[in-house]
């Protein structure tokens, strides 16, 4: 399934679901979301965890601007709910915004993937452990 990743809906992220995993693939991206945690396949350029009243916002920075796929068609467009994920899509002043509100048993509530940074969303109780890899973090959330 292939998300609108532009206001004219012919680039796109590609959606793939495998148990309770969803992995978001770009040419230069793949995001896989897991009840735990979320394995970033991609350069970058820096991490950031704030804490902010009872909520913990973790920000992983790209080197380089997420590349869509060319999809001549898109799925979803605007929102949806699939596999007890809510999928919203925004274009504001020519830029992209995914937001992904994951199901209530996962550690972590939402992620907002922009065009060169992802936000993750989760109680400020959690604690947040980061494995660097060659072009790819995994984020541990417990």
């Amino acid at each position: 399934m292939y998300v609108a990743w532009n206001s004219k809906g012919r680039y796109g992220l590609l959606f793939s679901f495998r148990g309770e995993a969803l992995t978001i693939a770009a040419y230069n991206l793949t995001l896989t979301l897991n009840p735990r945690g979320v394995d970033i396949a991609t350069s970058i350029r820096d991490l950031k965890v704030y804490n902010v009243g009872k909520r913990k916002y973790t920000y992983i920075y790209f080197n380089e601007l997420v590349k869509p796929l060319p999809t001549g068609r898109s799925d979803i467009t605007d929102r949806a709910f699939i596999s007890g994920f809510e999928i919203v899509v925004t274009h504001i002043n020519g830029n992209n915004y995914l937001t992904v509100v994951t199901p209530g048993s996962w550690l972590y509530n939402y992620i907002v993937l922009a065009d060169d940074t992802l936000l993750i969303e989760m109680s400020g109780k959690r604690d947040v452990y980061f494995e660097k890899l060659v072009d790819e973090v995994v984020v541990h959330i417990v």
